[in-house]
């Protein structure tokens, strides 16, 4: 419901005084809208050290602060140039977070910087950056983890886990000595696994880490011995 012009041939310190004349599809002028007066002043400079970080469905836009001045975020969307920032009204802090993003997804910024000046904002040039937002949060470490020696041989392990929605499954490592092997060649859907082969050795430990979609893995878990 809005129409903008850009006027860009304008002198720094110069008076320029706008109206907006209606016109009918037959060439007939209308009366002229209210006047609007603006002295044009030299627009602040580029801002410095933009920088833009992608993490799960988020990117979050940083740079230098400047005193005095407020900041703008634009995103870009294809070669559409953006009139609106994403921030409500101009900010002072420099950091800034876009939410609800799609991982994988390249997106570009724009940032700009402001000053207010008789009531009247002036912008300048912007400086761009893009990232791409990307699930690298690991899930949470399994925990309570259990490993008893069967009868027949070998040992029983089990464990509990947080269920986050983009949970994989998990790993099972085995460690003898110094030596640490993972037991299972896809992640394990269960939360309970029986090796068979195990080592006659004194010391067996295992652990337990969960993996998620984005191939992320925990922390390990505590470790199980069995003597």
């Amino acid at each position: 419901g809005k129409l903008y012009i850009f006027d860009e041939d304008l002198a720094d310190g110069y008076k320029y005084i706008y109206q907006v004349y209606p016109y009918t599809t037959k060439g007939t002028r209308g009366n002229a809208s209210n006047a609007l007066a603006v002295t044009w002043k030299k627009p602040p400079a580029p801002p410095t050290g933009v920088k833009a970080i992608g993490s799960d469905g988020m990117i979050e836009l940083s740079w230098t602060p400047e005193k005095g001045y407020y900041y703008n975020v634009y995103r870009l969307e294809g070669t559409t140039y953006p009139l609106f920032a994403l921030n409500d009204k101009p900010v002072t802090v420099t950091l800034f977070t876009d939410a609800g993003l799609e991982n994988g997804k390249k997106y570009i910024y724009e940032v700009r910087k402001t000053i207010r000046e008789e009531g009247v904002w002036r912008e300048g040039e912007g400086v761009r950056a893009e990232a791409v937002p990307a699930d690298n949060l690991p899930p949470p470490a399994p925990h309570s983890v259990r490993a008893v020696k069967a009868p027949q041989g070998g040992v029983t392990v089990s464990w509990e886990a947080e269920a986050p929605e983009d949970i994989l499954g998990f790993n099972l490592y085995r460690i003898v000595g110094e030596q640490k092997e993972k037991l299972n060649k896809d992640p394990l859907k269960e939360e309970v696994f029986f090796d068979r082969l195990v080592p006659n050795v004194r010391y067996v430990a295992y652990y337990v880490t969960a993996i998620d979609m984005s191939g992320n893995e925990s922390d390990p878990s505590s470790e199980a011995v069995i003597l």
